[in-house]
């Protein structure tokens, strides 16, 4: 029987580490330098040699999850060459790495799972906050923007529990490869809470906490112990909040909004959007936004935060502030 105390043939941090590895791409020099002599096929390729090369092996993928999980496993070996093939081919790949995809990818999390990415910070053990971004170590200077999620409504497919990180994940990928944002100084975060999922609740596989979603005041008190932890870690960080049940993603707003500097993608962004289109509109029209009938379908965070949107447009262009919508459809 082999020594299980054995020595075993190391792998150099520089192919190991995504931030670093290149790949075929590291120059003989650097290759000399970072002791990869010897551990790389001899030829050097370009990146983009690499990137012709990769996509080729994307297109061979069978499905849309496959070609998500391939694009992440390339995430998590090679980060440049990542960042290269998603913008290189952004329009094709936003529904891969983003909706709808990551719907299907959220929903197996616990069944794909292969290696972390982000920060899973638990209600269980709110206490280890600061242990947990400490480990990331970063300094205040260091960080301009948080993704967070408690996974309540992701997407159109509902509370996917600890799961929901790949959402924050792929924000994040979709701020660098659209609006040049550097993936080095942005940090993806799992709040959880629990799940009312049953299918998760009794999965033997799930990764997150195994019971109900903490609601009220202990849930409360989780978001503010986050908000105040990470702001005072990263005071320079934007704290982006994605998917969370409209009810709690409205009031953290409301709340906390005149005193960290926070974000709803939902409730803020899209309603941004569909004001501007809704403008747009009243231009052609003619008809004034205060004179508007306006029917939002559907009263989830997003349709929540629009109807608020355009219900607030409607008031500063001189309608009456007791002009409420009677129903959400």
């Amino acid at each position: 029987m082999a020594n299980s105390t054995a020595p075993t043939p190391a792998t150099p941090g520089a192919l190991v580490d995504p931030l670093l590895n290149h790949g075929a791409a590291f120059t003989q020099p650097e290759r000399d330098e970072l002791g990869l002599t010897g551990r790389l096929p001899s030829r050097v390729l370009t990146l983009e040699q690499q990137a012709q090369r990769a996509y080729q092996q994307l297109e061979a993928q069978g499905s849309d999850l496959a070609k998500n999980v391939y694009l992440e496993q390339l995430h998590d070996r090679n980060e440049t060459l990542y960042y290269k093939i998603l913008g290189e081919h952004l329009v094709e790949l936003l529904p891969i790495v983003y909706d709808p995809t990551v719907g299907e990818a959220i929903e197996k999390y616990s069944h794909e799972y292969r290696r972390p990415r982000g920060v899973f910070l638990s209600i269980d053990q709110a206490d280890a906050m600061e242990k947990a971004f400490a480990t990331l170590q970063l300094g205040p200077e260091d960080v301009d923007l948080i993704v967070c999620t408690d996974a309540e409504q992701i997407l159109g497919i509902g509370d996917w529990g600890v799961g929901g990180i790949q959402i924050s994940v792929g924000k994040l990928a979709v701020y660098t490869a659209a609006a040049g944002i550097d993936p080095h100084r942005v940090i993806a975060v799992s709040l959880d809470v629990g799940t009312d999922r049953e299918s998760l609740l009794k999965d033997p596989l799930y990764l997150g906490n195994r019971h109900r979603r903490v609601r009220g005041a202990d849930y409360d008190a989780f978001i503010e112990k986050y908000l105040r932890t990470a702001s005072s870690m990263f005071p320079r960080a934007l704290l982006h909040f994605e998917d969370f049940g409209p009810s709690n993603a409205r009031r953290i707003l409301e709340t906390y909004g005149g005193t960290y500097r926070i974000f709803n993608d939902d409730m803020q962004g899209t309603g941004a959007i569909t004001l501007a289109a809704a403008l747009s509109a009243v231009k052609v029209s003619g008809v004034p936004m205060r004179d508007q009938k306006l029917v939002v379908f559907g009263a989830g965070t997003a349709g929540v935060g629009i109807a608020d949107q355009l219900r607030d447009a409607m008031i500063r262009d001189g309608a009456s502030p007791s002009r409420r919508p009677h129903r959400s459809g």
